[in-house]
């Protein structure tokens, strides 16, 4: 009968977890009485273990945004200070500031010959130069880790697609096969009526065809017994699988949305739209630092005015007087100024909301 061929499967992505087994697992407990118990014994097993590394993962987050936004708000706090610091003392610090940037872009003509990058990005670079070259290795990781939770997430949900396909299949094929059973018991039924009614068990003959008949019935019933069980077993197993889906792509869909967060992060952090980018710009600024060894002499006069620029600083509270020495294009324009505390209040915000959710998140995991 066709209807106990077996249907062609479809291939399923496959995923391994060097932790559980559940095909195994459920092969050692079927064999007990108290299978669902252990069943559930295992999933909560599995479920504590996701929890416990989703706050693992989720507090070493907290800390590294932390220690980003303390350094966000460090600089946010030197531009308050500089803000309202007296009126005398900022209007000379916005002079040697003006006096410092055309003496730099005096230097910088003479060296833009040979220069490979704007000079927004040369101050970006020299801005964050000591993060460097650990900050691109960091950010090439992340974007690798990045595409791999993206990978791993699509491929979960393929999994679960193809689970939903199979437990329908399963619980077909266990409707039909119990039809079919209702309907060979009703022609069984008949048969041995007409054999009671025709008198075909007065003779060997009839007799013979009766115990063959029988024989055969009993044959089928075990037949269908069996594939009814297997069917049953399939399901289960199934659902079981789809349970440990769903909770891998919850944690998964978790880790997408830190590391997303990251990366994102890092790009408006740099002002690059990816580690390619990053790269071939640090390796300019490398070049371009390496020929401006040549122009030493004439960044000398320059280089007195920041001096000065720099001890003008230090009579106001900065936390780090020497970022700021490098930060004379801004010093000299107050708008410059406050489009930067704009943005930098903007990114503590962000911080501040990755922070929140990831507390929420740990929050929701005890």
């Amino acid at each position: 009968m066709s209807l106990f061929k077996k249907k062609n499967k479809k291939k399923k992505p496959q995923f391994y977890d060097e932790n559980l087994n559940i095909e195994l697992e459920y092969e050692d407990l079927k064999k007990n009485s108290d299978e669902d118990r252990d069943f559930k014994n295992i999933e909560d097993m599995q479920h504590v273990r996701i929890q416990c590394e989703q706050i693992a993962e989720s507090s070493k987050y907290i800390a590294e945004l932390k220690k980003e936004s303390l350094e966000v708000q460090k600089y946010i706090d030197d531009i308050q200070n500089i803000e309202n610091c007296p009126e005398n003392l900022r209007k000379k610090i916005t002079d040697i500031a003006e006096k410092t940037e055309k003496l730099e872009k005096k230097c910088y003509d003479i060296h833009s010959r040979e220069q490979n990058l704007s000079r927004e990005r040369t101050a970006m670079f020299v801005r964050y130069e000591n993060e460097f070259p650990k900050a691109l290795v960091i950010l090439q990781n992340d974007e690798k880790y990045f595409q791999a939770v993206k990978h791993d997430m699509r491929m979960l949900e393929a999994e679960k697609i193809s689970l939903k396909e199979d437990m329908k299949m399963y619980q077909d094929r266990t409707g039909k096969v119990k039809n079919g059973a209702v309907i060979f018991l009703f022609v069984i039924l008949v048969i041995f009526v007409l054999f009671f009614v025709s008198g075909q068990l007065n003779n060997a003959g009839g007799r013979n065809l009766f115990f063959a008949v029988l024989f055969c019935s009993m044959l089928l019933v075990a037949i269908i017994f069996l594939v009814q069980r297997n069917s049953l077993y399939q399901f289960r197993l199934c659902d079981k699988k789809m349970a440990r889906a769903v909770t891998l792509l919850n944690k998964t869909k978790i880790k997408y949305v830190n590391i997303a967060g990251s990366v994102d992060y890092q790009y408006e952090k740099y002002g690059v739209k990816n580690s390619y980018q990053l790269s071939r710009e640090y390796e300019a600024f490398l070049n371009d630092k390496k020929n401006s060894e040549k122009y030493r002499e004439s960044l000398k006069e320059s280089d007195e005015s920041r001096a000065l620029l720099r001890k003008t600083l230090e009579k106001i509270n900065l936390s780090n007087a020497d970022l700021w020495e490098n930060q004379y294009m801004m010093l000299a324009d107050e708008e410059e100024l406050l489009k930067t505390k704009n943005r930098m209040e903007s990114r503590y915000e962000k911080l501040k909301e990755q922070i929140k959710y990831n507390l929420e998140r740990i929050d929701k995991s005890k």
